[in-house]
């Protein structure tokens, strides 16, 4: 948590000074559920997940408190600027009326998952009554509320039976083909996995990709060195900063300038289209990699490249992630509204409120398991286990091996095949049945390798 340090200052229209606090540690537990094979060798599911605080493994109770912006307060500053006249002055006269402030003090607990906000609940009463909607304007804040024991959409991902290339890369997300948040093609697509798991026959020079529900995107990743978790060899892979580059140093990038051609300095992300107006951001921590502009608008931030990048431990023959860490910081945008008094005389300025750093690395078990069994999946089927993480989507462990034994063992009988016989391609089986299974505390069973479960059938979902 960055705590606002000077916060008098700041309403004077000084520039802020934030010190960082924590880690405030919540243990996340994965389960996918509702997971059903198609007849098109892809996997529709859904995945759930849970957060229970860990004082073990923080520096106090999440009812510790800090400083930081009044999002509800920018919120509806953003949504109102467009707004007829009355409108704004009338919100204006509620908030005179109320002790809420641009800063305000609250505690961990309550700015993930909500807390009620008095001038939000003026606002929606407003907006009733003038038959006006927004998803955010409900009278309570939080910027993870209602994402506890929730899933985060519906996944359609290959199962890679034809093609391991394919395996796991997300083809649907609720039900739609590509995204529509950004205003591009190419910003809006499904690229990757959901993070969970990658393809087989990892490379050095392949860009990794996956789909993060929490940032409203798709990330490239770049190998960066070999390295290994617990003896076991991996390919390091990491986010490089040209992921949050603007299209003058990355065009790829030209879509995610909301609006379109209004491009920000280099290293934040506006995502306020995806959060219903409040004015949101995302960068790395710290704002590591972001242009030196963001750094003139607040201070206290420190920005180093083995804490605050993102990285995935890949093992190369399967593309299990044995180790990885996703990292990413919210901001919002403070900034003087001429028609809200309490926010007079602010500062421009992407004031820094929370940093995410999502870890986790397969304990013991799991590793004696994967170093003792890897060379015969048949043996291990009935014993491999999903590792799970979270905090979005998570890492796991799962047995390709069967697709890769099943793909080698098609390939000797083609090259062996000497006497005329014809080899059919078989049918990689995943488990005894098709739909509802759920994967619970990051455990699954795959119970016979017999059972036709994955059709060879050349459908496509409509």
């Amino acid at each position: 948590m960055f705590d606002i340090v000077n916060p008098e200052e700041v309403l004077q229209g000084g520039q802020p000074s934030v010190v960082e606090k924590g880690p405030y540690t919540y243990r996340a537990t994965l389960e996918k559920f509702n997971i059903t094979f198609n007849t098109n060798r892809t996997v529709t599911y859904r995945q759930r997940q849970t957060f229970v605080f860990d004082r073990d493994r923080s520096v106090g109770w999440d009812n510790d408190t800090f400083t930081t912006v009044s999002a509800p307060l920018f919120t509806v500053g953003t949504l109102l600027q467009y707004q007829y006249p009355f409108l704004k002055d009338a919100v204006n006269v509620l908030l005179e009326g109320l002790e809420e402030k641009a800063l305000i003090k609250v505690s961990v607990h309550d700015i993930f998952w909500g807390y009620p906000d008095p001038f939000l609940k003026l606002v929606k009463e407003v907006f009733d009554k003038l038959h006006l909607h927004n998803d955010l304007i409900t009278g309570v804040f939080g910027y993870y509320m209602g994402k506890n024991a929730t899933d985060d959409g519906l996944y359609t991902a290959f199962t890679g039976t034809d093609d391991l290339a394919k395996f796991l890369l997300v083809n649907y997300w609720n039900r739609e083909h590509s995204l529509s948040y950004w205003s591009t093609k190419q910003a809006n697509m499904l690229n990757g996995t959901d993070g969970s798991l990658f393809p087989p026959f990892v490379t050095k020079d392949r860009i990794v990709q996956y789909f993060d529900s929490n940032v409203f995107r798709s990330i490239s990743m770049n190998f960066k060195e070999d390295s290994n978790v617990r003896g076991i060899p991996t390919l390091k892979f990491v986010v490089e900063d040209k992921e949050f580059a603007n299209a003058t140093i990355n065009p790829a990038n030209a879509g995610f300038c909301t609006p379109r051609d209004h491009c920000i300095p280099s290293g934040l992300l506006n995502c306020s289209a995806m959060g219903h107006g409040a004015p949101l951001y995302v960068s790395l921590p710290h704002f590591l990699g972001a242009d030196p502009y963001y750094f003139n608008l607040v201070e206290g931030l420190h920005p180093d490249r083995q804490k605050h990048q993102p990285f995935f431990h890949l093992h190369a023959m399967t593309g299990v992630c044995l180790s990885a860490g996703r990292r990413y910081q919210l901001n919002i945008q403070m900034k003087e509204y001429p028609f809200l008094s309490k926010t007079n005389g602010l500062k421009l300025s992407y004031v820094p409120v929370l940093w995410i750093n999502g870890q986790a690395e397969i304990d013991d078990r799991i590793k004696n398991l994967f170093q003792d069994q890897i060379e015969s999946p048949l043996a291990a089927v009935n014993d491999f286990h999903y590792a799970m993480f979270g905090i979005g989507p998570a890492m796991m462990l799962i047995p390709l091996v069967i697709l890769i034994r099943h793909k080698r063992r098609a390939k000797k009988k083609r090259t062996s095949n000497t006497n005329g016989h014809t080899v059919q391609n078989g049918t990689t089986t995943i488990a005894g049945e098709t739909n509802g299974h759920t994967v619970r505390n990051g455990t699954t069973t795959i119970p016979d390798e017999t059972s036709p479960l994955i059709s060879n059938s050349d459908e496509r979902d409509n």
